[in-house]
């Protein structure tokens, strides 16, 4: 038995509505402006195998709203407004196998309570009923793509900031490729940190994470990320084309133009990503489509606003790459026709070298991109392109050459090699001659203080140093024995004997004070004026 009861104006059913249809097998109250339902609602329906309460206005499922319906097979509550659902709202269904409903979090729930055949919509690309990112190798990917790309253009801004010895307008450039890439990386490490938080029961909060601001403003952060780098790769392909085809007539580009044009094309990047989130009612929850806040289109759904996510990774990206592709192959024909003089040439040498490293950038993007484009125009075409596929390109593809990006134009290129190199020696030159210097210091003074031991005892085998006259103005040393066997060294000997003749001199003043004596004058006014207490000291310092 079947009861239609499509397109009535019912709001509410009360408890035991249909007690006593007892036959009843299928029933349809789809296209009302159904609210809420009392519990026992379908009490007596014992044979009720398909229900159908699609387009209508609920809000909320109460625990036990199905009860007594045991025989249920199928089940629609697709198209309502539904918040929340009872964690036991499916209790009691033991027979259900089919279940479609708007939101997927509502079959995680179902699952915990009956074994579903069927159940609409499918799992996000990304997410299960208990995590954000279900794989468990993209989940560790994430983070190790985020950490690079974040840390890694992090360090190159900063060298391409602090470096004033390159080319300005190529720096800048590079630099403002760098700051996307950041951008890239600090979007990853967002919905790496998401998936940490809500970890084993994300399908919970999937609804309030995909509306949430944080989401929303990571899925900018990807837009903005994706086309600054696309849009400074093209300038920089632009510059380096100009630079080979007029090398005489256009020596470089002026660094105000450069700035001119970039300042361009920054505020065409941020109109694009922002215009989505301006509440247009075309965008809908644009990058709160799927989990990781991701703008990207490459599927067969059509949900709000994927005309505009077309426009932006697919044909804009492609004229962007197109334009690159050919600027390359132009230069590469003039670089062929000039070979010869490039050759023999050592600024050319320079010049095609960078054209080299910055051609392996732009392909290494262009890798990137190109599996984006085409598997887009092939979901457009009505191609089924596996959720796995996008997943895959989503973390991989689409950002990893971020991480890439700053040892491919930075951090590994030659010059910057050389440099870390050069400093490294210096530093290391530095340190060694530190060493040396110290080690010869130290060595000085060991040998002076054991000249002046060896000397002392000399002096004191040798050499007779008479008691201080006061009536005479110096002292009169008589060398009995040669200092030869403390020094060979004639000049050591010089300054040896220099040195115990002040010590000499320092003694008997000081002997002569101590004793009353009368202090041999000439020698002691002269060290009094001089205010040398130690000469021995001042001299090994």
């Amino acid at each position: 038995m079947t009861l239609v009861l499509r397109g009535n104006s019912m709001s509410t059913l009360e408890e035991k509505a249909f007690i006593g249809l007892r036959q009843l097998t299928i029933l349809d109250l789809s296209h009302q402006n159904i609210q809420s339902f009392q519990k026992m609602a379908f009490a007596g329906l014992t044979k009720l195998s398909n229900l159908n309460m699609s387009h209508n206005s609920l809000t909320d499922i109460p625990r036990g709203a199905f009860f007594g319906l045991n025989e249920l097979e199928k089940l629609d509550i697709r198209h309502n407004k539904l918040q929340k659902i009872h964690a036991e709202a499916f209790y009691g269904l033991p027979k259900l196998r089919e279940l479609y409903t708007d939101e997927y979090r509502f079959c995680c729930m179902a699952r915990d309570m009956v074994s579903l055949e069927k159940c609409e919509p499918q799992p996000g690309i990304f997410s299960s009923c208990e995590d954000l990112m279900a794989n468990v190798f993209l989940r560790g990917s994430i983070w190790v793509i985020g950490i690079m790309a974040s840390v890694g253009n992090l360090v190159v801004i900063l060298m391409r900031m602090n470096n004033k010895r390159d080319n300005r307008v190529h720096s800048f450039l590079i630099t403002n490729l760098a700051i996307g890439d950041f951008c890239m990386g600090v979007y990853l490490l967002i919905i790496a940190a998401v998936d940490s938080f809500y970890r084993g029961h994300y399908i919970i909060y999937d609804k309030e994470w995909r509306n949430s601001g944080l989401c929303h403003f990571a899925g900018f952060l990807s837009t903005f990320s994706s086309e600054l780098s696309v849009f400074s790769l093209t300038i920089i392909t632009l510059h380096r084309l100009l630079s080979i085809l007029f090398p005489f007539r256009i020596k470089d580009i002026e660094y105000s133009g450069a700035v001119r044009v970039m300042v361009v094309a920054w505020l065409i990047v941020i109109f694009l990503a922002v215009l989505p989130l301006t509440g247009v009612p075309y965008f809908g929850n644009f990058y709160g489509r799927s989990g990781v806040c991701l703008a990207l289109h490459i599927t067969r759904n059509w949900p709000p606003g994927w005309e505009y996510s077309v426009f932006i990774f697919l044909v804009v990206n492609f004229i962007s790459f197109a334009t690159i592709a050919a600027s390359y192959s132009v230069m590469f024909v003039v670089a062929r026709r000039t070979q010869k003089a490039v050759n023999r040439s050592r600024d050319a040498n320079t010049g095609d070298a960078m054209a080299r490293r910055m051609t392996l950038i732009v392909m290494t993007d262009f890798v990137c991109w190109a599996p984006i484009i085409l598997l887009g125009v092939a979901s457009l075409g009505g191609a089924n392109i596996p959720n796995e596929v996008y997943a895959w390109i989503a973390v991989f593809v689409l950002p990893v050459n971020s991480a890439v990006n700053p040892m491919l134009y930075t951090l590994l290129t030659a010059r910057y090699v050389r440099r870390v190199m050069s400093r490294a020696r210096t530093s290391l030159n530095l340190s060694l001659s530190t060493m040396t210097t110290d080690m010869k210091q130290v060595n000085f003074a060991g040998d002076r203080q054991s000249r002046m031991s060896n000397g002392r005892q000399g002096w004191q085998k040798g050499i007779r140093l008479p008691k201080a006259d006061p009536n005479r103005n110096a002292i009169k040393l008589t060398t009995i024995a040669s200092l030869s066997d403390t020094e060979p060294d004639e000049a050591a000997r010089v300054e040896e004997f220099n040195l115990l003749r002040d010590d000499h001199h320092r003694s008997a003043c000081a002997d002569a004070k101590t004793e009353g004596e009368a202090r041999p004058d000439g020698v002691c006014r002269a060290r009094d004026e001089k205010g040398v207490e130690d000469d021995i000291y001042d001299r090994n310092v």
